[in-house]
């Protein structure tokens, strides 16, 4: 018992080495239990305490940081910090509500410090990477892979030991205050607080992008020497799962400040190559993976990691995560290329892609690699020149064989035969899968809610993915689809696409695209729409000085395989020569437009506009 009071009365700086401290503090910590949540990694209490119980936690806590000063001058062995770090998680997870302003310092100021010492013994590593791989050719191949297993052999783990505690302290608060709003009066609820949080997530960033930078400079050498790097996040999963979690969670500015910072550090890989690192590995991690994914396309960096910078003009306003706006805006006199490693993956896919395993990392990559491009598409502005000049670079470049692939994994005969039978039967689940996935990304524009669950990588899941894939296509690019869809030879294959088009993807694009056209603003006492749910049909009628025409647009029950159908019903004061010309125009436009039909009949509309401010409104011009 005395030994016990004294573990509460006495901050462990005051402990001596030899006493059994440790055991007792141990059986403290059981007193408090906490697990890992399996989505986050993240930690959640297990049962509710008494209020004496956290009254003596609390002690426990406040006799350490009382006994800070102690702590900065002693030289205390690692067990004591370990032990402090293992208290922090447990003080924040069933504490947090009584800390005070001072609680809170000593808290951040201790997690900063811990995080901190992680990330100068990452960064010595990664330095040291740089260092051998640059000064080394490959005919010195076994000695730099040597060399190379012992620099990135951590040989004390007790500062990786203390780290993985305030990794988990952290994410517990973080936890804590999405699930609890703090009152207003809290003294949590400070900018000052803000600011501080988003230092220790830089530095959480920081050991995200060593890790990744590391694996890059490596893997320019060999893929053997990438693999050395990659290997040792093994060696310590739970801290770089526990970093990825909190990557994930980070804010904008952090990022922001985070790239700043890498770019700077000056090395011979930067940001963006080291997050491809990762996410294209030959020893894949699978959180790590989604927190590069989540990265790469979000706002800021998702502006720089698409195009390669030769094609990069200027960024139109703040950079933002908002559609509308921080858009990339292309100059029109350069080439658009894709970073090399998604160009490898989009325009020259090769056509060995077709043939390897389904569940392969090759095949994994590749789907990736389409979800950054479609999520940067979907990002941009539909009516900015960026988007138009980006979606007619993948209708021109790239390699329509993702398609293919796509529906090796869609089970294309179960849909038909799904089909002929009643449609009250319950889905099988390679259906269902591919089914759902396809109408949430129609319908939300996104991509990662599959990308979220995809590891472990199995079957069910590429499906899934394969699915939200072929259904965010069909929303962004319809002509690029189409193209590949009319120049299929197999009328077998076709046959069955059309039918799960039909079935599975028409059905929400069409409600889209009128729901859509209903709400544009076509606002012009020349120019009117109505919208047929029911017939899926579209009536553009154009009058004015008692010339014009009514336009009728049917959208095929498989749209946009199939092409729209456009047909002139009326037109008054217009030459044959003329209408024929207009109905063309417009059937051009809804046909070949990768985006919203409203967008291509307010172009259409647009050039009408001009014709007739041309010609001056004289019907015999016309």
């Amino acid at each position: 018992m005395a030994t016990k009071d004294f573990i509460v009365s006495h901050p462990l700086v005051t402990w001596q080495t030899g006493q059994d401290m440790e055991e007792w503090f141990q059986l403290v910590i059981v007193c408090y239990p906490l697990s890992a949540m399996n989505d986050t990694k993240s930690l959640k209490l297990v049962r509710e305490i008494s209020p004496e119980e956290r009254i003596l936690i609390l002690d426990v806590f406040r006799k350490q940081r009382l006994g800070v000063s102690a702590l900065v001058a002693s030289n205390q062995l690692p067990l004591f910090r370990i032990l402090l770090s293992k208290l922090m998680v447990l003080s924040v997870g069933y504490c947090w509500t009584e800390f005070t302003e001072e609680d809170w310092e000593f808290f951040f100021s201790n997690l900063r410090s811990w995080i901190q010492s992680a990330v100068v013994i990452m960064e010595e590593v990664t330095e040291n990477v740089n260092d051998l791989i640059t000064n080394s050719s490959t005919s010195e191949n076994f000695d730099v892979l040597k060399n190379l297993e012992k620099i990135v052999l951590i040989p004390d783990p007790y500062p990786i030991t203390v780290a993985i505690n305030a990794l988990a302290s952290f994410s517990l608060f973080c936890a804590i205050l999405e699930l609890q709003q703090p009152a207003d009066d809290t003294p949590l609820i400070t900018e000052r607080w803000d600011s501080t949080r988003d230092r220790i997530l830089e530095g959480i960033l920081r050991l995200f992008f060593c890790t990744g930078i590391a694996e890059s400079i490596a893997s320019s050498y060999s893929v053997e020497a990438a693999s050395i790097v990659a290997a040792t996040r093994f060696n310590n999963p739970y801290f770089w799962e526990l970093v990825a979690s909190n990557v994930v969670k980070s804010s904008q500015h952090a990022r922001d400040r985070a790239v700043k910072s890498v770019e700077f550090w000056g090395l011979s890989k930067g940001p963006i190559s080291s997050l491809y690192a990762i996410l294209f590995s030959s020893t894949p991690f699978p959180p790590l993976q989604f927190a590069t994914y989540v990265i790469l396309s979000t706002a800021p960096i998702s502006q720089l990691a698409i195009l390669e910078e030769d094609a990069t003009c200027s960024l139109d306003g703040e950079t933002s995560g908002d559609r509308n706006s921080g858009d990339l805006e292309l100059s029109s006199e350069r080439n658009i290329h894709l970073k090399e490693e998604l160009s490898l993956m989009i325009e020259k896919l090769p056509d060995e892609a077709f043939e390897v395993d389904l569940i392969s990392q090759e095949r994994v990559n590749v789907f990736l690699a389409w979800s950054l491009l479609l999520s940067h598409l979907w990002s941009l502005s539909s009516s900015s020149s960026a988007r138009e000049q980006l979606v007619q670079y993948v209708q021109d470049s790239a390699n329509s064989l993702i398609l293919d692939c796509l529906f090796q994994h869609i089970p294309l005969e179960l849909c038909l035969a799904h089909n002929l039978k009643k449609k009250d039967l319950e889905l099988p689940a390679d259906i269902s899968e591919a089914a759902s996935a396809v109408k949430t990304a129609i319908t939300t524009g996104s991509l990662l809610f599959s990308i979220e669950t995809l590891w472990p990588i199995e079957p069910k899941k590429m499906t899934s993915l394969a699915g939200a894939l072929f259904g965010l296509m069909l929303r962004i690019l319809p002509a690029y689809v189409r193209g590949w869809f009319t120049d299929l030879r197999d009328r077998n294959t076709s046959s069955l696409i059309e039918s799960f088009t039909r079935t599975w993807c028409s059905p929400p694009l069409i409600v889209n695209e009128l729901s859509q056209i209903k709400k544009a603003n076509f606002a012009d006492e020349n120019f009117s729409v109505s919208v047929s749910k029911s017939a899926n049909e579209v009536v553009a009628t154009y009058m004015k000085d008692e010339t014009g025409m009514d336009l009728v647009i049917r959208l095929p029950p498989s749209y946009p395989l199939r092409p729209v159908d456009v047909e002139c019903m009326r037109s008054l004061g217009i030459s044959e020569v003329k209408q024929r010309k207009w109905l063309m125009s417009m059937m051009l436009f809804v046909r070949n437009q990768n985006g919203a039909l409203a967008e291509a009949i307010q172009t259409w509309k647009s050039n009408f506009d001009k014709e007739f401010r041309r010609c001056r409104g004289v019907p015999d011009m016309l």
